[in-house]
């Protein structure tokens, strides 16, 4: 009797950019291939802008999603197969991902599909509406949604989708740890140079643009250097609502960072994106995380998860479901994003070594107790282990 577990098939959206479905999904394949698990990756294409040849990206893009309900099939002939769903939350995604859910739905059965919801698009929507109703029904032809906190849970059950098919499982990440040992190190002493971190998606509405305005005026102690650190590639789209283009975004930001640069006490570096090693080591070398967002569909970035496990103190704010994995003793929530605001924030924490320390030990004790890989692959193992 073949005691194997059971083949999960992981079906995400996949464009060619960040995909925070795509992170989220690989970091539990690989926990579970680690594990013995068998895996098989369903990934969806994702539409394109369309350029200046709308009707070639059009049929490129039906293409690619004919190729992937195809492959979407082999579901059918796999006995005892787990279907893992990233959903969407858009009426595009929602054709999209309707072919690989409901053959998941009627091949595998409805205890055997679980569905994971990323973002909070759906948090804006109204019980009635037609987004809401065609959401809700497809939630429906799965046993388990997974939602990231308690405020998501909520409304859907506001929604109409019954509790016992909801579980908040957070997100983790795949930075590694520091160390006990290695965290003490980094939090000892009173650092003479202090490295200050933003490291996401450069939507204006992640909060950059106040962060730069905020460091323009900010005056370090006589005995500190600053090194400021702005990670991530400019995207102007529906949720941003400073920048006209991306060309004009990167123009300011440029001369915003040579315009702090003038003070010899700041030194500001833009990395148009980092992953892998170099990744880590901003991490592990970073004092302050700053991510000042106030998002429109803000979930849980998986950006402070991050910073936690890298024993980094965290300045943030309180949208999303940020505050399911932080509180006041692991994190400094900003009152509101005004430039004003950050740099008094800033100022405290650059000139206080010891509450910097204090939130980011909290943060990093927090991320091993309830956040930490393991335990989030044990928790899908659980899901997957149900019996049909």
């Amino acid at each position: 009797m073949d005691q194997r577990p059971p083949v999960v098939f992981f079906c995400y959206a996949d464009p060619s950019g960040f995909s925070g479905q795509r992170i989220a999904s690989e970091i539990v394949i690989q926990g579970l291939l680690a594990r013995g698990w068998r895996c098989r990756r369903l990934p969806l294409p994702v539409k394109r802008a369309a350029g200046t040849n709308r009707w070639s990206a059009i049929v490129r893009y039906l293409a690619a999603l004919l190729v992937a309900w195809v492959r979407s099939l082999a579901m059918v002939g796999t006995s005892g197969a787990r279907l893992h769903l990233n959903l969407g939350q858009t009426r595009a995604s929602f054709i999209r991902d309707i072919v690989p859910l409901v053959t998941g739905r009627l091949f595998l059965g409805r205890r055997n599909v679980a569905v994971s919801l990323h973002g909070s698009l759906f948090m804006r929507w109204s019980a009635g509406s037609l987004n809401s109703r065609v959401f809700v029904w497809m939630l429906k032809r799965a046993g388990v949604v997974t939602v990231l906190g308690e405020r998501q849970r909520a409304h859907l059950q506001r929604l109409g989708v019954a509790t016992d098919a909801l579980h908040i499982l957070p997100n983790t990440c795949g930075v590694p740890p520091l160390s006990a040992d290695a965290l003490r190190d980094k939090l000892q002493g009173r650092q003479r140079r202090v490295q200050i971190l933003h490291l996401s998606t450069l939507y204006d509405t992640k909060g950059y643009p106040q962060l730069l305005e905020a460091l323009d005026d900010l005056t370090p102690p006589a005995d500190v250097q600053l090194d400021v650190i702005l990670c991530g590639k400019v995207v102007v789209g529906d949720h941003s609502s400073r920048f006209p283009s991306v060309a004009a975004a990167a123009r300011w930001i440029e001369e915003r960072i040579d315009s702090i640069n003038r003070n010899p006490a700041l030194n500001v570096r833009w990395i148009k994106g980092a992953a892998g090693e170099e990744k880590n080591r901003l991490f592990n070398e970073t004092h302050l995380f700053v991510l000042p967002t106030e998002y429109p569909v803000e979930a849980q970035p998986i950006v402070l998860i991050e910073a936690m496990a890298s024993g980094c103190a965290i300045v943030t704010t309180r949208v999303g479901e940020i505050e399911s994995i932080l509180d006041s003793d692991t994190a400094s929530f900003l009152t509101d994003t005004k430039p004003a605001t950050i740099r008094s924030e800033l100022g405290r924490l650059i000139a206080d070594p010891v509450a910097r320390a204090g939130l980011a030990g909290a943060a990093w004790r927090k991320y091993v107790a309830t956040l930490a890989v393991d335990a989030h692959i044990d928790r899908w193992e659980h899901i997957f282990r149900r019996k049909a």
